[in-house]
């Protein structure tokens, strides 16, 4: 008897040791699956929240035209559509000169001439982003000479006669830039803002003695380039609905063929295969006190 006793004892202690791993391994199984799911759902979530703010430009230029010029530079506003407008910049503003001169002596002597084209470009923003921006300059069409007198043909050419290369330039103005939100607002929206740009050319005489014959042509144009940055909108990330598989299905089915149905569906999944085996090896020990 005392035999039989001790066998049973013994053959029950030497099957525990076996339950107890399997009870630890799903308890181990079911945390790791926790764990991917919550890492899986806060990679993703922080992806989502990742917003580049983004940028668009435009150049907007009036046409070579004979001076004075002055016009408005319609540039269109921002789209409210694309997002939201974060700052307004004007990287560039920039006047284009074309010029030519040739001058004839028409005195009786030689003379002493020089001759200088002063400009001034104005480009005027709208009034909420500043003050206009003046760009001016000076070229020396001919410098200090002595002209012959006159040859007696009048053709801006031969000894009593001097010209100036044709000459074309560009002179740009600061960059602007601004986040004011009445500028925001005057710039947001349908239609166009208008940059004004316009010149004054002049010249000045040296010498010649009043008998100077001019020939002046002068060309320009005007652009103006206009940045918006912006933040794009945020599109909502909608999760997709969770499904609850019931606990017959989930032991009967293969792993790999579980519909995909998002983040949330992971802990589900985990926990109730820890469960179904946690519930079997317990039916089982039940049994086996029983019968013992």
């Amino acid at each position: 008897m005392r035999q039989r006793l001790n066998s049973g004892l013994y053959s029950r202690a030497s099957k525990r040791p076996p339950i107890l791993v399997l009870v630890i391994g799903f308890y181990l199984l079911a945390f790791v699956g926790l764990g991917w799911a919550a890492t899986n759902a806060s990679a993703q979530t922080i992806s989502d929240e990742v917003v580049a703010h983004e940028s668009s430009c435009a150049t907007v230029s009036a046409p070579l035209q004979p001076t004075e010029i002055d016009t408005d530079l319609l540039v269109q506003k921002f789209d409210p559509r694309q997002g939201t407008l974060l700052e307004v910049t004007v990287p560039t503003r920039t006047i284009h000169l074309d010029t030519h001169a040739a001058f004839e002596n028409t005195a009786q002597t030689p003379v002493v001439f020089a001759e200088t084209m002063n400009y001034q470009a104005i480009f005027t923003p709208p009034s909420s982003l500043g003050a206009p921006k003046i760009i001016s300059g000076s070229v020396a069409r001919v410098p200090s000479q002595t002209i012959s007198a006159f040859d007696g043909t009048m053709d801006f050419s031969g000894n009593s006669s001097v010209s100036q290369a044709p000459v074309a330039w560009d002179v740009a103005g600061g960059a602007m830039a601004s986040s004011d939100p009445s500028i925001l607002t005057e710039f947001s929206g349908s239609g166009s803002v208008a940059f004004r740009v316009t010149t004054a050319i002049g010249e000045t005489f040296t010498g010649g003695g009043g008998n100077i014959q001019a020939s002046i042509t002068t060309a320009a144009s005007g652009s103006v380039e206009v940045c918006y940055r912006f933040a794009p909108p945020v599109v909502p990330v909608v999760e997709p609905p969770v499904e609850i598989i019931p606990a017959a299905e989930v032991v009967s089915a293969a792993a790999p063929s579980l519909p995909r149905t998002g983040a949330a569906a992971g802990p589900l999944v985990a926990a109730g295969l820890a469960a179904v085996a946690i519930g079997g090896v317990m039916l089982l020990v039940g049994r086996r006190f029983k019968a013992s």
